[in-house]
């Protein structure tokens, strides 16, 4: 792994781990994050859902969030708990959110049983 590609990871992270007290102020729990090193560098992060936003709550995180990148993964993970109950998958739940931050970042909805562990991969 070259120098470059290292310090691209690093940098990532870093925009992540600043952001983050605001992903958690708008109601979303860190779970996990898996990251990925290589030409193309980036990391998953898995999120349990809290609590959906105020609108308040929502503009004060998203004001706050300096990375364009983040700011609209978040506000992509806010519409998505807004409306989930669109998506109805047989008995399961929405109980949470994978983010992929990578060139394209991207946020997927996690269905389960209500009672179901989300600590699979």
């Amino acid at each position: 792994l070259g120098d470059m590609a290292l310090s691209a990871v690093v940098d990532k992270v870093d925009q992540f781990n600043e952001a983050l007290p605001y992903f958690e102020y708008a109601g979303f729990k860190l779970d996990r994050l898996d990251v990925e090193i290589g030409l193309s560098p980036g990391f998953r992060a898995r999120f349990m859902i809290k609590k959906v936003p105020t609108d308040e709550e929502r503009d004060t995180a998203l004001r706050e969030i300096t990375d364009p990148n983040l700011e609209g993964v978040l506000n992509s993970m806010i519409e998505a708990c807004r409306l989930h109950h669109v998506l109805k998958i047989g008995d399961l739940e929405l109980v949470g959110l994978a983010v992929n931050i990578t060139t394209l970042p991207s946020v997927q909805l996690i269905f389960a049983e209500e009672h179901h562990s989300t600590n699979e991969g």
